[in-house]
């Protein structure tokens, strides 16, 4: 029997789907499909943020990382931030700008550990 991809789609609509002898009839099976695409939009959102997360980090030495993260959790301003970048030679501004990203992503990183 040869049918197409439409008519299998027609088909499957109108039958349904059926879970635990339970017909959800068309809207079930729509529900399911949306719900499937929604579960995989998200797992893909979620492993791309986290492989960006990672790139971002990879890019800026641990020990500025670490240096950065114990100067905002002490309060400190940005400019005072970008002070210390330059004394310790980060003297471009797009550098220090990507070791504040840097930071951000890794504050990021912890609060979406937090969440799940």
């Amino acid at each position: 029997m040869d049918i197409s991809i439409f008519d299998f789609f027609r088909l499957r609509l109108e039958n349904g789907i059926q879970l635990k002898k339970v017909n959800l009839g068309s809207i079930g099976l729509l529900i399911m499909w949306a719900l499937s695409v929604a579960g995989i939009y998200f797992v893909a959102w979620y492993r791309f943020t986290m492989r960006l997360f990672n790139h971002i980090s990879e890019i800026t030495p641990a020990e500025v990382r670490e240096m950065l993260f114990h100067m905002a959790c002490d309060g400190k301003d940005e400019l005072t931030i970008r002070g210390a970048l330059e004394r310790r030679g980060w003297i471009d501004g797009d550098d220090q700008t990507l070791a504040l990203e840097a930071l951000g992503v890794q504050i990021a990183a912890m609060e979406m550990a937090r969440q799940t």
